[in-house]
């Protein structure tokens, strides 16, 4: 689980912190990003409100490995076709996925501990999870470097292809009391 995190926080953190550089370093002007960027910002509330929906209804594995996969082609078509009309929209989606996929993820986090160190293997693992967060610009622009823009939003993308896969070796616990979800 902390390997999941970690790896996912690589890209989550990248998209809110680098992408505005990322862009403007695209040659995007800083207006148009930040225009682009405040309209993503209503993906990240639209995906909250549609996990309140799905979260208890469908499989969370399967929700969030979808979300991830999505990320994954939101992420990689931004690198190839980011433009001040594309943005928006691809924005908003991995914005959206974001949403969606964190709760889904605490969740899923905190189903597998046992009730004694639920607090403790949650914390753990997602703390864990932010080395990745406070890693992604060294991860990220050294990427960039050597691979360009594209090489940068790919490496994002990756991280939701990574997590999709990790997402699928936790149990399935939906619909499970959490007595039923340890045994």
């Amino acid at each position: 689980l902390g390997t999941l995190w970690f790896t996912y926080y690589v890209g989550n953190y990248a998209w809110l912190t680098l992408a505005a550089e990322l862009f403007s370093k695209h040659g995007i002007s800083l207006s148009q990003t930040i225009g682009s960027l405040i309209f993503t910002g209503f993906g990240f509330v639209a995906g909250a409100l549609t996990a309140v929906w799905v979260s208890d209804r469908i499989d969370r594995r399967i929700t969030s490995t979808i979300a991830a996969l999505v990320w994954t082609g939101v992420l990689a078509a931004i690198g190839f076709t980011a433009s001040p009309s594309t943005i928006p929209i691809l924005g908003f989606i991995a914005s959206f996925t974001i949403g969606l996929i964190i709760p889904l993820l605490y969740t899923i986090t905190g189903e597998c501990f046992s009730t004694e160190i639920r607090a403790t293997g949650v914390s753990l693992s997602d703390g864990f999870g932010h080395i990745g967060g406070a890693f992604c610009g060294q991860i990220i622009f050294g990427i960039e470097a050597f691979a360009g823009f594209s090489g940068a939003f790919l490496a994002m993308a990756a991280t939701g292809l990574i997590t999709a896969g990790l997402v699928m070796l936790t149990p399935r616990n939906t619909g499970k009391s959490l007595s039923e979800s340890l045994k």
